[in-house]
């Protein structure tokens, strides 16, 4: 069982999972910090002092101990993937956002 999930790490398995394909830490820097300009900087592999890698490699090793993604080796760079396990944490957590029904359906109505 893994230890419980922090509210970044809910934000960044739901970025995992919305994409639903390997990201290298840039892509998943991009999209995990949209607003932030230095995480857009990056390009497909990590060069030099790129900040938006080093911060997406972070959370994404993170999440790797964790055993909610996983990670593949490619030539001079290195991917991730959300688990079946980092979904049914996400699931578990943030079951609107996994596409679930939640509600009558009546309560955003004034």
């Amino acid at each position: 069982m893994t230890s419980p999930v922090t509210e970044r790490q809910l934000e960044a398995l739901a970025v995992l999972a919305a994409v639903d394909r390997w990201l290298t830490p840039s892509q998943f820097a991009a999209r995990l910090w949209r607003d932030k300009e230095w995480a857009r900087s990056g390009g497909a592999h990590e060069q030099g002092p790129d900040a938006s890698g080093r911060h997406g490699a972070k959370v994404l090793l993170g999440l790797v101990r964790m055993k909610l993604a996983t990670i593949r080796r490619r030539p001079g760079f290195w991917e991730a993937r959300i688990t079946p396990a980092g979904l049914a944490v996400l699931a578990a957590h943030r079951p609107h956002r996994t596409g679930e029904v939640h509600g009558t359906g009546n309560d955003h109505h004034a």
